[in-house]
């Protein structure tokens, strides 16, 4: 357990663009005109709530014993007025003494780890920690170096590009945190050793072709004459098809949510 850690603290807790955890009582007091005093801890799990005010302060020392699955190790630590704490994904440029706000109304100027609701942030804009659902939570472009486009505004919906190019409408009450998630190069680090791996929890992954029929859909066969390109479709140790095979359910009821899918191609409005 990390000695930094709050009591209170808990790492189910919620992603900053949360609205339901305003209504928390240590939130109480954390108004826009208290500003709460932040800072960001490299950690190797990620839990948020969501703030009225902040500024930001940076603690770049590791705490051993949580998540090392996840991708976007960097939060901010932030303390209201009252001395509460709660955590946030750090956003890219947030620096010690930043102030992060969180509001229901309209802003000049948007500063990375403003959390609004989605239709009140201006098209073009990269946003992250994006809520599905209002009050949900945020669920989406979360992970290092992650973000989504705002494209534009249509009634009580946005139109929203995601990291993986699809296009697709959300609920403009949902909110989302202003900028792109830190630890943006997290692609390219190099492991260099299968040690580090194993650091990380992850155990060694025996390649389906190079075991035998009974034990794997892939196994078998003569070394380099058994390849893909025909004489054998690449499938799960379940039997499920593994490269470019459909796995999305055809009724869905997102489906209608979706303007153009990740492949570039356009979905029918019905």
């Amino acid at each position: 357990m990390c000695a930094s850690r709050p009591r209170a603290f808990t790492p189910a807790a919620r992603c900053p663009s949360s609205p339901r955890a305003t209504t928390a009582p240590w939130a109480a007091t954390a108004t826009a005109a208290s500003p709460p005093v932040v800072g960001a801890e490299a950690i190797r799990s990620s839990t948020a709530r969501s703030t009225s005010a902040a500024t930001a302060s940076t603690k770049s020392r590791p705490c051993s014993g949580w998540s090392t699955t996840r991708t976007a190790p960097h939060l901010a630590l932030i303390e209201y007025a009252d001395k509460s704490q709660a955590y946030i994904l750090a956003p890219d440029g947030l620096k010690v003494g930043d102030k992060v706000v969180s509001t229901n109304t309209a802003q000049e100027q948007l500063t990375p780890g403003l959390s609004l609701p989605l239709r009140l942030i201006p098209p073009a804009t990269f946003i992250h920690c994006i809520e599905i659902e209002p009050g949900k939570g945020g669920q989406l472009a979360r992970s290092a170096g992650g973000f989504a486009q705002l494209l534009g505004l249509e009634g009580d919906r946005v139109i929203l590009r995601m990291p993986s190019g699809e296009q697709r409408y959300l609920n403009a009450d949902g909110r989302a945190t202003v900028g792109i998630v830190g630890n943006v190069d997290h692609h390219n680090a190099s492991l260099g050793k299968a040690g580090r791996n194993r650091w990380k929890g992850r155990r060694p992954r025996q390649r389906g072709m190079s075991m035998n029929p009974v034990d794997h859909p892939n196994g078998g066969g003569g070394g380099k004459k058994k390849g893909g390109g025909g004489r054998q479709h690449l499938k799960s140790p379940w039997g499920q098809l593994a490269k470019g095979f459909p796995t999305r359910t055809k009724a869905k009821a997102s489906n209608n949510q979706i303007i153009v899918r990740r492949n570039g191609r356009k979905v029918k409005q019905v």
